[in-house]
């Protein structure tokens, strides 16, 4: 067969150079155009479910959401298992599959169970997470004007309504985008804050007042009306504001101020919209909203209380009583960057030292892919779609300002091939020449690595496959070329030696060609043969090792037939004038050098083979000893440093030690950027509370670091020289920990942390789980075991995921107060809800936006136990 083909090429020239010809015009294309991935994705398929419950304690949510979800999604089919995990206003599951298993086919899997989910609370709807281990493509934060004192002109508010109800939606129209998940800033919630001595003095309830809320806030419809030739609809407008949105006007005015004060205005409008809702009659007189809050009724229109003329922005008069307030926060994001000129250049102080700007609260948005999609092709359309949007998409001088892309490492992974290819085909034609003192031959073998390179990439691109940096960057083209340097230097030696030299070219070339054949296609099966082991890897190794077993093969598959075919064709038509030659002086000094070498290990055959098993046995004996990884190292250019504070930590408190690690942090040269979340984002993608502090750190390019370590003494003359990673993170955490104490650091990359978090199930590489029913034995046990992996050589940061800690302010019902008085639990619960978290009413309707209209008691009858405590409750 082998020899057939041969014949069949060499026959054929004409026809194997065309399809040599077509084989590049088609790896090409498919260079081009393969799903190219900066790291294999070697998590099966995981489905996430988010379910918020909000202003409910851990417990509560474990007890009536996370349970009957478990419940519900048990048992399904192919299913590993579920871990979920409680919070405060949040239940999270992670649905991990066997491998093999359709990703579509689970998800819709899990959304058929979640039809039938019993006893959940009124209001949770349990939702599909668009998250998945590597689907993050771009990280971004919104960067408004300021005005000339450094102010915000826009407030969070605005920005984060223009994050949620504008970026979100038109990013998530983006081919192959699964949704956008949106982090920090204020969502807009309007609050009613009532005066309890208001109330008891016009006689009027809570209810009676939530009531007349509610109903002073909606359109109806009432079928149509004839008028002459026309039917019209008929329709009663009742909508505060008149379901008007103010964005719509103000994205497309020319000024930010113009656009601001006119944001600042239809607030303003709706406010009073909202005082001047009657919630009865006394005396027929009416009693409105504005009666019964906090400071009363307003002066006269445009002017305060006291008669003061209003701001240019906002009415003073209107920060009491009803007020434009927000939502209780979950999580907040800072960006410190270098300060740059008009021109991009960094500028510097006096000293030569970076100018940093530490912005303390952004709005940042996380444009997450659908999983098996193609990276590159949804990067670059979300890129251009940021494009349109700054180019007049946003409220004036407002700017999606991205901190964090994949484009750069997969970049690396083109390049990396680009790099390895120049490099193989140089290194090639050098040695071939040393040896054979002959270029033609060289330039035949150099000329099937990119052959051979791209047959792989297109039985890839065929098979639907993607290509990542460890299955094409790890390619040995020794190994690839192998097949080649063999038939090549055979035909060569036979042609040049001058043997046969009364036949033909072409036949004297077939003689050379059949008597390597079967070495040549045995010794190249031997090699696929040893990549067996990866082809048969299951689970995470079969995801990462798999793509690049498949990409040898193709590519040893491809040499092969290319030395068989292509080859013996260049050598046709190179060597036609190729004059006999003797082996050059290298060549010869080397045989000399061997057969001298091997004369001795014949003539000591006990020693030699005494020698070689003893170095056998020291390999053998210090396999054991020999490092392990699980994950291969990526570099990925970046450090993701996670801080783990106290589990009862207050957001402002993280965000202030936050804001001294990041002062510590830019004083490294080698640092970019650093960006920092605290606490996780509304749409709970990221399980956790305000206790952890995430920080994303781009690095700039090695090359760029200064030198500051000194050499060893016998290499000073050299200078000293740049950090290594490993140096920089070391540093970093010893001065993390020593000027932040009593908090865990954790230091890794950004793609690895989070395929590590997904497969381990935690905010870390690895994980010891203790299960059990007792909470506070758990406790004990793990930290018992945290002080044995102390002592573990090579872990470093081990640290406790706690299940405690988090206080609770806790108001037991007296049931029989509650009979004296005639008042039910619920009134009493209802009464701590509305006062302290606030309660919605109805809804602002703004355009396509949407805001809660909420009661909620004022800040100073609600900010402590006591407060709390004399909160009146109505009896029936």
């Amino acid at each position: 067969m082998v020899r057939k083909l041969i014949a069949w090429a060499v026959d054929s020239a004409l026809i194997v150079i065309l399809l040599a010809l077509g084989l590049a015009g088609v790896g090409i294309y498919a260079f081009n155009h393969v799903n190219v991935e900066a790291y294999p994705d070697p998590a099966p398929a995981i489905i996430e479910v988010i379910a918020q419950y909000p202003g409910f304690s851990a417990e509560e949510v474990e007890r009536r959401v996370t349970i009957p979800l478990e419940v519900t999604l048990a048992g399904m089919p192919g299913l590993t298992y579920t871990r979920s995990k409680s919070l405060a206003g949040l239940s999270h599951l992670r649905n991990q599959f066997d491998y093999g298993v359709d990703y579509n086919a689970a998800r819709q899997e899990v959304i058929n169970r979640l039809q039938f989910v019993q006893n959940l609370p009124a209001g949770v709807s349990p939702q599909i997470s668009p998250f998945t281990p590597t689907g993050e493509l771009i990280r971004y934060t919104l960067d408004g004007p300021k005005d000339p004192r450094g102010r915000d002109i826009y407030s969070l508010i605005d920005l984060k309504s223009l994050q949620d109800w504008t970026l979100e939606r038109a990013l998530r129209r983006v081919p192959r985008i699964a949704g956008v998940s949106s982090f920090g800033g204020m969502v807009k919630r309007y609050e009613i804050q009532p005066d309890p001595d208001r109330l008891k003095r016009y006689g009027i309830t809570l209810q009676q007042f939530q009531t007349a809320v509610s109903n002073s806030n909606a359109n109806i419809g009432a079928s149509y009306l004839r008028q002459g030739p026309v039917a019209m609809n008929v329709r009663g407008i009742g909508l505060l504001g008149r379901g008007q949105d103010p964005m719509v006007q103000a994205m497309v005015m020319p000024s930010p101020y113009t656009a601001a004060r006119y944001l600042r205005q239809e607030e303003e409008q709706r406010l009073r919209e909202i005082r001047d809702i009657v919630v009865t009659t006394v005396n027929n007189v009416p009693v409105r909203v504005e009666d019964l809050v906090t400071g009363g009724p307003l002066g006269p229109r445009g002017l305060g209380r006291a008669g003061a003329a209003p701001s240019p922005l906002a009415d003073p008069s209107l920060s009491e009583g009803v007020v434009v307030g927000y939502q209780p926060r979950l999580g907040r994001v800072s960006v410190c960057r270098p300060k740059t000129d008009e021109q991009g250049n960094p500028v510097r102080d006096d000293d030569g030292a970076l100018v940093w700007i530490d912005e303390e609260d952004k709005v940042q948005g996380i444009v997450l892919k659908r999983k098996n999609e193609d990276t590159l092709p949804a990067l670059n359309k979300v890129k251009e779609k940021i494009d349109e949007l700054n180019a007049g998409g946003l409220l004036p001088g407002v700017r999606i300002v991205p901190h964090f892309d994949l484009t750069g490492l997969i970049h690396v992974t083109t390049e990396t091939v680009r790099e390895n290819l120049f490099l193989g085909m140089l290194l090639v034609i050098v040695i071939l020449f040393m040896f054979l003192s002959n270029v033609r031959s060289a330039l035949i073998v150099a000329l099937n690595i990119p052959l051979a390179l791209l047959f792989a990439f297109s039985v890839l691109f065929l098979r639907g496959k993607s290509a990542n940096l460890l299955s094409i960057g790890a390619v040995d083209f020794g190994i690839i070329v192998d097949s080649s340097v063999i038939m090549v230097e055979n035909i060569y030696r036979h042609i040049s030696s001058g043997e046969y030299a009364e036949l033909p070219l072409k036949e004297r070339i077939i003689r050379a060609c059949y008597e390597v054949e079967r070495p040549l296609f045995f010794s190249t099966a031997i090699m696929v043969f040893a990549f067996i082991p990866l082809f048969t890897m299951q689970g995470p190794e079969g995801q990462i090792f798999g793509p690049m077993a498949d990409t040898y093969a193709f590519a040893l598959a491809g040499a092969l037939l290319l030395a068989l075919t292509v080859a013996p064709v260049m050598c046709l038509l190179f060597f036609k004038n190729l004059k006999p030659s003797e082996d050059n002086w290298l060549v010869r000094w080397l045989k000399r050098s061997y057969l001298r070498q091997l004369e001795r290990c014949l003539n000591h055959r006990l020693l030699t083979l005494t020698l070689f098993g003893t170095l056998t046995a020291i390999t053998l004996a210090m396999l054991p000893f020999l490092g392990r990884e699980f994950m291969p190292e990526l570099e990925e250019g970046n450090l993701y440093i996670r801080g783990t504070f106290p589990v009862n930590a207050a957001l402002e408190e993280v965000a202030d030690k936050t804001r001294r690690a990041r002062q510590i942090l830019r004083s490294y040269p080698e640092v970019a950027l650093v960006a920092t979340q605290v606490g996780r984002p509304d749409d709970g993608t990221d399980p956790t509370g305000f206790y952890n502090a995430e920080f994303s750190i781009p690095l700039h390019p090695p090359s760029d670091w200064p030198a500051l370590v000194e050499r060893p003494r016998w290499l000073r003359w050299l200078g000293p020289r740049p950090r290594t990673k490993l140096e920089l993170i070391e540093a970093m955490n010893q001065q993390m920990h020593r000027e932040l104490p009593g908090v865990d650091w954790n230091f890794s990359q950004y793609i690895r942390d989070n395929v590590m978090e997904s497969l381990s199930g935690v905010k870390g590489d690895n994980s010891v789980k203790i299960i059990g029913p007792d909470l506070d034995e758990l406790e004990r046990l793990a930290d018992q075991v945290k002080a044995v992996l102390d002592t573990v050589p090579g872990l470093e940061n081990v640290a406790v995921f706690r299940i405690k800690g988090q206080p609770n302010l806790e108001f037991t019902v007296d049931r029989n107060k509650c009979k004296y008085w005639n008042v039910s639990v619920a009134d009493v619960e209802n009464a701590i809800a509305i006062a302290v978290g606030g309660q919605a009413l109805t809804q602002m309707v703004e355009g396509e936006r949407a805001f809660d209209v909420a009661l909620r008691w004022p800040e100073h009858l609600r900010g402590n136990e006591q407060a709390i405590l004399d909160i009146p409750i109505e009896a029936t």
